[in-house]
C-alpha cells in the first residue's frame, strides 16, 4: 500500500469520530474533563433551574442571582414599583369634557403641587391634535407651589369625538438639572347639531351678596321631536331656567333661551362649574355648558404670609383692606395672643391696619383673622395668617488647645 492510500484510510477512520464529537458539543455536552471528579455534570438549563444553594462554581452564581431576583420581585409586589420623579408629580392626568355644543368655550386647567425639594420649571408644552391648544400658566414653580397648564378645546373648528395628549416638558434643578415629560389627556364629543350663543356662560366679576343673571341661546338642528327636559347644575347656588322660543318642523330648527342665575348667597371665590342639559336624545342624552366668573368680596385683603421669622423677634407689619365703598372696622378677631392689631377709626374705603407678631415659639404658625365691618354686603372679612419661626443662628466658638 502506498503512502496516499494510507492517508486516505486514516482520514476515513478519524472523520466520523471528529464529526460525532462536534455534534456532541453543539448539543451542549461538556468538553472532556477529569473523570476523577464525583460531581455529576448538569446542563446549563438545569443549572438555571436548580435550587441547590450548596453548588459551587457557576451553579452557585446562577442560584444566587435567581434568589436575588425572586426576593426583588417579592419586594416589588409588596412595596410597588418605584415611580420616576416626573410620574409622581400628579395622578390626575385626564379630563373628559363630555358632549358639548358647537362653538362653546371649553377649557380645563391641569394643576399639581410641586412636591420635590427643588425648583420646577415648565419649559414647553404641545398637543398631539390641533383640537386642543395648551398654554403654560406657571413657568417656574417653587417647592410647595402649584403648577398650572391650561388646555383649550377648540369646538369652533372641530366636531365629533376628539381627543389629544398634552405633553409638558419639565425640569428640576436638584440634585442636578434633569428634564422629563409629563403627559395629560383630554377628550370630548363636539356636537355639530347643538350650538350655544354666546359660546359660554361667563358672569365676569360679581360682588359678593348681590347675585347675577345672564341669558344664552341654545340652537338645535335635526330631529323635529328633540327637546330639553331638564337643566341640572353642579353648584347649588346656580340655577337655570329654560324657555322654548322656536320649534319649526319644516326647517327642523328648535331654539331655547336659557337664563342662568347666581344666588346672592353664593360665597366669594372663583365660579368654575357647569350646567347639564338633559335631552331625549338616546345617542347623546346630556349636553354640558360651562360656567365661569368671580364672586368678589366688596372688601379686598390679601392673605398674610410672613415666611421665615427668627425666633425671639417681633415683626411689625401693616394689613391693607380696600373696599368699593367707605366702611368702618368694628372688631378684629384672632385665636392667638402672639398676634396683636391696632383697631383703626373712622369710615373710609381704604384702611391701613398695623399689627405685630411675636415669634416666641419655634415652628410653623397659622391663624385665621376675622375683620368685622359695618359693610352691608360683607360683614366679615376672613384673612389667613401664616409664618415659620426658625431658630436663631448660633455662632460656634472653638477653644484652642494650649497644650496643657
Amino acid at each position: 500500500m502506498n503512502r496516499i492510500t494510507c492517508w486516505a484510510a486514516l482520514a476515513c477512520t478519524l472523520l466520523p469520530c471528529l464529526d460525532a464529537q462536534a455534534q456532541l458539543f453543539r448539543r451542549g455536552s461538556p468538553p472532556p474533563r477529569n473523570y476523577g471528579q464525583q460531581t455529576p455534570y448538569q446542563q446549563p438549563q438545569q443549572l438555571q433551574n436548580s435550587g441547590n444553594s450548596g453548588t459551587n462554581g457557576p451553579a452557585a452564581n446562577v442560584n444566587s442571582e435567581s434568589g436575588n431576583a425572586a426576593s426583588g420581585a417579592t419586594a416589588k409586589a409588596v412595596n410597588g414599583p418605584k415611580l420616576h420623579w416626573s410620574q409622581s408629580l400628579t395622578d390626575k392626568r385626564d379630563h373628559d369634557f363630555g358632549a358639548v355644543p358647537k362653538a362653546s368655550k371649553q377649557e380645563h386647567v391641569f394643576s399639581f403641587v410641586n412636591q420635590l425639594d427643588s425648583e420646577l420649571k415648565l419649559l414647553s408644552v404641545w398637543a398631539s391634535c390641533g383640537c386642543t391648544k395648551p398654554t403654560i400658566l406657571t413657568s417656574v414653580v417653587q417647592p410647595g407651589e402649584t403648577a398650572k397648564i391650561l388646555a383649550k378645546f377648540d369646538t369652533l373648528n372641530f366636531d365629533g369625538q376628539r381627543g389629544a395628549t398634552v405633553t409638558v416638558r419639565v425640569q428640576r434643578s436638584q440634585p442636578y438639572n434633569e428634564s422629563a415629560e409629563v403627559q395629560f389627556t383630554v377628550k370630548g364629543m363636539i356636537r355639530r347639531d347643538v350650538v350655544l350663543n354666546p359660546g359660554a356662560v361667563d358672569f365676569g366679576n360679581i360682588a359678593v351678596g348681590q347675585g347675577a343673571s345672564t341669558k344664552v341661546r341654545i340652537m338645535y338642528a335635526g330631529n323635529p321631536s328633540w327637546n330639553i327636559s331638564e337643566v341640572r347644575s353642579s353648584n347649588s347656588n346656580v340655577s337655570g331656567n329654560l324657555v322654548e322660543t322656536r320649534r319649526d318642523p319644516n326647517s327642523r330648527r328648535i331654539d331655547y333661551e336659557l337664563e342662568v342665575q347666581v344666588s346672592p348667597e353664593h360665597p366669594a371665590g372663583i365660579l368654575n362649574d357647569e350646567l347639564t342639559l338633559v335631552t331625549n336624545d338616546s345617542a347623546s342624552q346630556f349636553v354640558r355648558i360651562p360656567l365661569s366668573g368671580l364672586i368678589k368680596q366688596t372688601i379686598q385683603a390679601s392673605p398674610i404670609q410672613l415666611g421665615d421669622v427668627t425666633f425671639g423677634s417681633k415683626v411689625s407689619k401693616t394689613l391693607i383692606l380696600n373696599g368699593s365703598t367707605p366702611f368702618s372696622i368694628k372688631e378684629i378677631r384672632k385665636s392667638s395672643d402672639r398676634l396683636s392689631f391696632t383697631l383703626p377709626e373712622g369710615s373710609k374705603p381704604l384702611h391701613m391696619v398695623k399689627y405685630e407678631f411675636e415669634a416666641s415659639h419655634e415652628g410653623p404658625f397659622t391663624d385665621t383673622i376675622v375683620v368685622v365691618t359695618d359693610d352691608p354686603n360683607q360683614g366679615e372679612v376672613t384673612i389667613p395668617f401664616s409664618a415659620n419661626v426658625k431658630p436663631q443662628a448660633i455662632e460656634a466658638t472653638y477653644a484652642q488647645n494650649d497644650g496643657n
